[in-house]
This record gives C-alpha cells, structure tokens and sequence, in this order.
C-alpha cells in the first residue's frame, strides 16, 4: 500500500506543530486532513473511517485519549483506525496510558521527521492486513 492509498487524519490543536507536521507529511508524500481538537477527529471519523490517525493528547474539548477510547468503542470489531500518539510526554506511564486507551503507536514531541516516518510505515503495513 503506497502513502497516496492510505487515508490520513491529522489532529493537531498547536499552530507550530500542525505546520511541521504538514510539512513533514508533504514531503513524505502523504495527502492529509486536519482537525483541530477532539469533537473534530470524532466528527470527520464519522463522515469518513480513516485508516491512520496522527492522535495530538493535549487537544481542547476532547483530549486525545478520550478520542481514542471513543473511536475503539465506536467501531468495536469493524476496521478500526491505526492511532498514532504524537505528544511531549515522555514519560513511561503516558505512554502506558496512550496503550491502554487503544493508540496504537507513539511519537515524542518534538517529532523527528524519520520517527514519523518509521511510525507511518508501520501504520501502512497494519493497515494492508486484513482484519480476522
């Protein structure tokens, strides 16, 4: 699966961050919507069920864990999305908790372009095995 094929959210509330990260998806080749907090992620997945999400935590509204909690709930045994934790905790029990919440990969803030880019090949890869 190439990253044209694959359908990409963006959730990013920071102006700075959500440049970088647009910036680092174009020069990957990855076509991108964006949301700014959580009840937009709930409400584009809604619209449209998309195979990866770039999960921001500290998000207004809603932050990302609850995102997360929700969109594993919602679609239950369906294809679910492939959740990616991008944020500036560090810490091992954050990233516990992202794990627990249903997200299933993790990038540090700030996110190094080949860290993005490691997480989004292995996002690609899951999402080309079809769910039993």
């Amino acid at each position: 699966m190439e990253a044209s094929s694959i359908s990409l959210l963006l959730a990013e509330d920071n102006a700075i961050n959500l440049k970088v990260a647009l910036c680092f998806l174009e020069k990957l080749g990855y076509p991108v919507d964006v949301a700014h907090n959580g009840r937009e992620v709930l409400a584009a997945y809604d619209k449209q069920a998309y195979d990866v999400i770039l999960l921001d935590i500290q998000m207004p509204e809603i932050d990302g864990l609850e995102v997360a909690r929700r969109l594993r709930q919602k679609t239950g045994h369906k294809k679910q999305p492939w959740m990616i934790a991008m944020t500036a905790h560090a810490m091992n029990s954050d990233r516990s908790a992202c794990f627990a919440a249903g997200i299933n990969d993790y990038l540090q803030k700030p996110t190094r372009l080949e860290d993005l880019k490691g997480a989004l090949l292995r996002a690609v890869r899951a999402v080309e095995v079809p769910a039993s």
